[in-house]
């Protein structure tokens, strides 16, 4: 299997064409607004070259994204996506390496995929979405949607959205714009445009896992909301991560799309932006990226 960071290409690869379908809530263009500069390196367990931009999530009713299993599950696609970002395995917060198995081997005949990249892989050279070579930093926000997550046994199965239409670098052809990252290099629209860049991660995760080791972290009691882009401790706990992935699910060769068609319904439906607003966002450059905003419900500032 690919590097993490070739995720479009490996969605490509491996999902079908019945992937998302049109979103619902509008948002306009982003306005133009000046990037600062980083000050992230003040900011805990947050990558320097990440200062303008966020993580926003959103959940389903009856979902507490800053208590229980939520947490894990936050700490752990946060983690993910910023080794994605940076191509740097030290920007994992703090007990994700206890919290995750090492991958298994990859594009073996029978093996589960959902074990084959539980980790992020590290390329040899920085990925090619971390900005450009004269500003590696990225701008804007990457939206999250909680699905659900049930229990299964006594482990827990989540499926969560996302999408990297809002998260935008400096162009290379002209540093003074920017572009998204998942923006094409032609100027025809995509194929299946108005679900282009969508994605869902089933996540599979366990408080009762031998691999966990005895008197580790306690899980915080307080609820994980705050003003933090990151959390300043490790708040997996004695959480584990069994399986996940966000393409297939299975044994290879004989493997079924992580989501279903009316997950990915759901999954458009629950954008912040709407498929015209996406489609605004990837297409062509911008005079500025979209506004970060607050890291939503964000992480509190310091341990209590």
């Amino acid at each position: 299997m690919r590097s993490s960071r070739n995720r479009w290409q490996l969605i490509a690869t491996f999902v079908t064409a019945g992937a998302v379908i049109v979103g619902c809530t509008s948002k306009t263009e982003p306005s133009p607004v000046s990037p600062t500069t980083p000050a992230s390196a003040q900011i805990p367990n947050w990558p320097d070259s990440l200062g303008d931009f966020r993580f926003h999530w959103a959940a389903a009713p009856g979902i507490d994204l800053t208590t229980g299993p939520a947490v894990p599950l936050r700490a752990y696609l946060e983690s993910y996506d910023l080794v994605d970002y940076t191509g740097d395995m030290s920007a994992v917060y703090p007990g994700f390496l206890r919290a995750t198995p090492e991958n298994g081997p990859q594009q073996t005949p029978g093996y589960p995929i959902e074990l084959g990249s539980i980790r992020p892989e590290v390329d040899a050279k920085p990925s090619a979405t971390a900005g450009s070579s004269a500003h590696p930093g990225l701008y804007g926000y990457a939206p999250f949607y909680v699905s659900s997550i049930e229990p299964i046994g006594d482990a827990y199965r989540a499926f969560v959205c996302t999408s990297e239409y809002s998260v935008f670098k400096r162009d290379a052809n002209d540093e003074s714009r920017y572009v998204s990252i998942i923006t094409r290099s032609d100027s025809a629209p995509p194929p299946n445009a108005d679900r282009y860049g969508i994605i869902v991660w089933r996540v599979e995760f366990t408080k009762n896992d031998s691999r966990v080791p005895p008197n580790g972290p306690a899980e915080p009691l307080e609820p994980q909301r705050g003003p933090a882009p990151a959390p300043t401790r490790d708040v997996f706990g004695p959480w584990f991560v069994t399986a996940a992935s966000y393409t297939l699910w299975g044994n290879m060769g004989d493997a079924q799309d992580v989501g279903p068609p009316e997950l990915q319904q759901q999954c458009a439906d629950n954008m912040p932006d709407d498929a015209a607003a996406r489609r605004a966002m990837y297409t062509g450059a911008h005079d500025a990226p979209p506004p970060h905003g607050d890291a939503i419900p964000g992480w509190p500032a310091e341990p209590k």
